[in-house]
């Protein structure tokens, strides 16, 4: 098992190590950590269970004769591209606005859609039998992303009310045109999680924060965002906080020494969660309890998503600055596999034998074995695709 310089048993340190670009990446590290090897033995469980819960939700081939659709929210675009997974192929586009927020969301039981078109402030809701907008929520923000709660009950809508390129807008990302502009009132460097309901789609919450990015939902009615300051310059990513989804309300917020965490994948238990650096080259294990760093893997370089392999064994990101794909095997921390397959968003599909991966650079979706890592398919969707949901329609 490799390393990582700064963990250790004795002191605090602050350490250099050179990167898998070949640059030196400086890693800080404010926790004294003892068997980390153990944990990741434990994390492969829980995190493994979180993924098999989540496709349960969503359609599978077991379930019947489809294999299910995949949506894909194409930023640049203004759409979504509806991609049936029998063939693949894009068999229907969905437009949004102008453009389409980084976030797409989808409800348990597939029925609809949650988009938005970003800067509008608002969050569509598309039907998945004819694909026509049925509801439109003004929730007056930048809208990054859009999270439906395992209950399906609620949408939480995360963004910021940053007057210019929004922090996780794609001036910040440097992979979209200009975004400059706001149609919102504020200036300052706040944001907000807006709790819907999705029965009556009204608001039932809001939660302020230091902008949002994306929301990891946890067990005993608990929530994980990302929080980031703002700047003209960039976006600093650098605390979680944690949301109590029965108020709702903030009820801590932690600090993460690697900046810039775009999401993070948390244990059914809620006792870690994995957070991938945008500024480094490592995914950071972190005790939600305490807040305390446990362990950090190495990776590829700037990790924008993660997400874990159904046996709960396997750690895959998906890397903006080495452009690929790494597989990690938890228990070891080692990479075991890297693929030429996107950088973007990453998701495992419901019945487990694929990953499907979205590409900022190449406008595609990536299509990759699980079990073989071969890619077998490359779709062409709009321009700077992101996040992507798995439901039933078309």
């Amino acid at each position: 098992m490799e390393v990582i310089p700064g963990y250790t048993n004795e002191v605090t340190e602050r350490n250099q190590m050179r990167g898998s670009n070949g640059r030196e990446d400086l890693f800080t590290t404010e926790r004294i950590v003892e068997n980390a090897a153990s944990r990741r033995g434990f994390l492969k469980v829980s995190a493994g269970s979180a993924v098999a819960a989540l496709a349960g939700c969503l359609s599978s081939a077991e379930d019947g004769d489809t294999l299910g659709y995949a949506y894909v929210a194409n930023a640049a675009s203004g759409t979504v591209s509806v991609i049936d997974r029998r063939e693949p192929s894009v068999t229907e586009t969905i437009e949004i606005g102008d453009r389409t927020s980084h976030g797409i969301g989808a409800g348990p039981d597939g029925e609809y859609l949650y988009a938005s078109d970003y800067k509008g402030g608002n969050v569509h809701v598309v039907s998945t039998d004819d694909f026509e907008i049925d509801e439109t929520v003004d929730v007056g923000l930048n809208v990054h992303g859009i999270d439906v709660s395992p209950d399906g009950r609620h949408l939480y809508v995360s963004g910021d009310n940053y007057d210019g390129a929004a922090a996780g807008s794609d001036d910040h990302d440097h992979d979209h045109g200009d975004q400059t502009g706001s149609q919102n009132d504020q200036t300052d460097d706040s944001g907000e999680v807006v709790v819907i309901d999705t029965e009556e789609y009204e608001t039932v919450g809001t939660v302020e924060t230091q902008g949002s990015g994306h929301v990891t939902f946890g067990p005993e009615d608990r929530a994980y965002v990302t929080m980031y300051h703002l700047s003209d310059e960039h976006r600093s990513v650098n605390e979680f906080g944690v949301v109590d989804r029965n108020e709702p309300e903030m009820v801590e917020t932690f600090s993460i020494s690697d900046s810039v965490v775009n999401a993070m994948a948390i244990s059914t238990d809620g006792d870690v969660v994995y957070a991938g650096s945008r500024m480094g080259n490592s995914v950071t294990v972190i005790d939600t309890e305490s807040g305390e760093e446990l362990d950090r893997i190495r990776t590829g370089t700037a990790t924008h998503e993660l997400t874990v392999s159904p046996d709960g064994e396997y750690l895959w990101t998906a890397n903006r600055g080495s452009d690929d794909v790494r597989v990690i095997e938890i228990d070891s921390g080692e990479i075991v596999e890297t693929i030429d397959a996107g950088n973007n968003h990453i998701s495992v599909s419901p019945d487990g034998s694929e990953v499907y991966v979205t590409s900022v650079t190449s406008d595609e979706v990536i299509i990759v074995d699980r079990e073989s890592y071969e890619i077998t398919s490359r779709i062409n969707v709009g321009e700077q695709p992101h996040e992507l949901v798995f439901a039933d329609g078309g």
